[in-house]
């Protein structure tokens, strides 16, 4: 919160950092599913997800469904494209 509000001191923010602290957990877990996805096109091939395929398939249809109602970031659809 503090980090947030721009009321943590510089030096424990690059304390933090230098430890690998992660600020923004969302921007994690986005990237981490995003890397399952790569493994899984290279194993397979494709990226069609089975929605059936535990939590990769429910995320890969969630981005999907943000593409549609337009709620993926520019910079997220360019990474799925790429």
């Amino acid at each position: 919160q503090l980090h947030r509000q721009k009321r943590l001191a510089l030096p424990r923010v690059r304390q933090l950092e230098s430890m690998g602290f992660v600020w923004s957990t969302s921007s994690a877990d986005w990237e981490e599913k995003f890397l399952e996805l790569v493994k899984w096109r290279q194993a397979h091939g494709h990226s069609r997800v089975p929605f059936n395929e535990g939590e990769l398939g429910w995320w890969v249809n969630t981005q999907r469904q943000n593409k549609r109602k337009g709620k993926l970031c520019i910079e997220r659809e360019q990474q799925l494209n790429s």
